[in-house]
């Protein structure tokens, strides 16, 4: 993030920018998560649970889109602005969408090629982001003050959940995804804008919530949480069709409100705080500087990942290691020619 403050001199009209290591460091951090949890989640077996995964799940991308919001907190969220970003996010989104779908698929088709864009996208962080920003767009443009973008963002909130609970629009997965994460992306805008300090006592309670959280947390397995429930009714001597009903809806309802606003903003609140504390130690240096290529890493990891190792964990772990190292290289590479640097990372 840059930051603008003035020197100290109070007659000087020069602005010093300076930039705030810790959200370099959390991009860092967050970019290792991404391939960790990227590399874990393609080879264990279908039916089992990594801890690797659940970890890095049940927070990363919730943190990442909270800080893309606080980092245009400042900004003045006009046209100009939007197509700015339009240029950043989505040409690179399109560029290696479109990559990805001849790389993955073997017999072509534009339906394929359509769903892949805008349906099911390979690379979904990069368009909800984008959608973010439209969304955001739209509430500045319509809102007049703080009071109204508050209202209006809540009533999208509602509105992309409405869709995704009805069922509206299954086979739109950004739809879904907008639903998730523009609560943390508002968030992160708002917290920025308005310079809002958390209060201390609510990042102790997410130190000691967030582990204990875990336990029931499975990432796309809503099983342990329905089963802790399921042992609660059993002593509540409920009808069997009332028993059902909670049940179902505490797989459809509560164990995404559990997994996407308990445990994630728990986890958020707890490695803000963490790496807040933590600005000053060297090792915050080597995050910040992976900080600047989480795009690439993101962009790019996959297409190393194979089976170099009869020893699943072996093999992970060199995996994860292996594929930051060459996106590092490549992307050093390509970072001589600007022009290029641009086109493939915003």
């Amino acid at each position: 993030m840059i930051d603008k403050q003035t020197t100290n001199n109070p007659n000087s009209p020069i602005e010093v920018k300076v930039r705030d290591i810790r959200l370099d460091a959390l991009k860092g951090f967050l970019g290792i998560l991404v391939v960790a949890g990227h590399v874990f989640f393609a080879y264990t077996p279908s039916g089992e649970s990594s801890w690797v995964v659940n970890f890095c799940y049940s927070f990363h991308m919730f943190l990442f889109i909270f800080i893309s919001g606080f980092l245009i907190g400042n900004k003045e969220h006009n046209s100009k602005w939007l197509w700015h970003r339009f240029k950043r996010i989505i040409i690179p989104y399109l560029i290696w969408t479109t990559f990805s779908f001849f790389w993955d698929y073997k017999n072509l088709s534009v339906k394929k090629y359509f769903s892949t864009v805008f349906l099911h996208p390979a690379y979904w962080y990069l368009l909800v982001l984008f959608l973010c920003d439209c969304f955001l767009f739209l509430i500045k443009l319509i809102s007049k003050n703080t009071v109204n973008e508050i209202i209006f963002s809540v009533l999208f909130i509602l509105l992309f959940n409405i869709f995704t609970i009805l069922h509206i629009g299954d086979e739109v997965e950004s739809i879904k995804m907008l639903a998730i994460y523009f609560p943390y992306y508002f968030a992160g805008y708002f917290a920025k804008k308005h310079e809002l300090k958390m209060p201390h006592l609510l990042f102790y309670f997410a130190l000691v919530l967030y582990p204990l959280s875990m336990i029931l947390y499975d990432y796309g397995n809503s099983a342990h949480l329905i089963n802790c429930i399921n042992s609660l009714l059993n002593n509540l001597n409920l009808q069997d069709g009332l028993r059902n009903n909670i049940i179902k809806i505490s797989d459809k309802l509560i164990f995404p409100l559990y997994n996407h606003y308990l445990v994630a903003a728990l986890g958020c609140m707890f490695w803000w705080f963490i790496f807040g504390k933590i600005a000053k130690i060297k090792i915050v240096t080597f995050f910040s500087f992976l900080g600047k290529y989480t795009l690439q890493m993101y962009l790019l990891a996959g297409y190393f990942f194979h089976n170099y190792f009869a020893n699943r964990l072996l093999n992970e772990c060199f995996l994860c290691v292996i594929s930051i190292i060459l996106v590092l290289i490549i992307s050093k590479i390509i970072e001589k020619n600007k022009v290029l640097n641009r086109i493939l990372f915003g």
